[in-house]
């Protein structure tokens, strides 16, 4: 029996997203979900590549405290209404000890990337605001991101 190779799985806006190891992992997968397919009424399951998911805004914020990372995006959410954190996926972390802070790097739903956008990139976090810069490519350049 060959075991699965899953590099990462996320569940976000009702999709569960699944990055597969290897090309055996993903053709296993995607006869699996094709031999599933129309059990449940009104319950769609399709199987696609990486290159073929819409992209999503990317952002980098740097944190003046090296807290979890959770603890972030529940502030966050806490103290800026229509902040979606739950569907953020943390793409990497950049803790500076001498700086007291960290860089984090987002990529998010286009919801949370329209709050933004309304607060000027600088939502609140703890007693006063950050800074989230847009790192996209090609839509739109630091803190504009392309209408």
């Amino acid at each position: 029996m060959q075991y699965l190779l899953v590099e990462h799985h996320q569940s976000s806006s009702g999709s569960l997203n699944i990055i597969c190891a290897d090309s055996t992992t993903k053709d296993r997968l995607g006869s699996t979900v094709r031999e599933i397919e129309g059990l449940e009424e009104g319950v769609a399951l399709t199987v696609v590549e990486t290159k073929d998911l819409p992209s999503r805004p990317k952002f980098l914020v740097w944190i003046p405290e090296t807290v979890e990372e959770s603890i972030v995006r529940d502030r966050l959410r806490k103290q800026t209404a229509g902040l979606r954190t739950e569907d953020w996926l943390l793409m990497s972390r950049r803790s500076k000890v001498e700086e007291k802070g960290q860089t984090l790097a987002y990529s998010m739903d286009d919801k949370s990337s329209k709050v933004l956008a309304e607060a000027d990139f600088k939502p609140y976090y703890c007693l006063g605001r950050v800074i989230f810069k847009n790192i996209t490519h090609n839509k739109g350049s630091a803190n504009k991101p392309a209408s």
